[in-house]
């Protein structure tokens, strides 16, 4: 990944219906997320999620899904590198 603005990319399998995705960055001061809508996705299913998201001022960026029964499954966080 290179450049600010970037997409980010899940593929995602699940039983339980999802109850959000979401974006989470930093830039070692603050942290902020962006929800992004699960709602009319069935129960047992599959999902490729393609995110824009603009990488300036962050520092990290990661990609989490919550179901229904509170279950999460997160990347670990990616270090943005600087594009200037």
């Amino acid at each position: 990944m290179s450049g600010n603005q970037r997409t980010i990319v899940a593929e995602l399998e699940w039983t339980f219906p999802l109850e959000i995705g979401e974006l989470v960055w930093g830039d070692s001061e603050t942290t902020d997320r962006q929800i992004i809508s699960t709602a009319n996705l069935p129960p047992f299913s599959k999902k490729r999620f393609e995110v824009p998201f603009d990488a300036q001022g962050k520092k990290w960026v990661r990609f989490a899904a919550w179901d229904v029964a509170t279950n999460g499954a997160m990347v670990q966080p990616i270090q943005l590198m600087n594009s200037n």
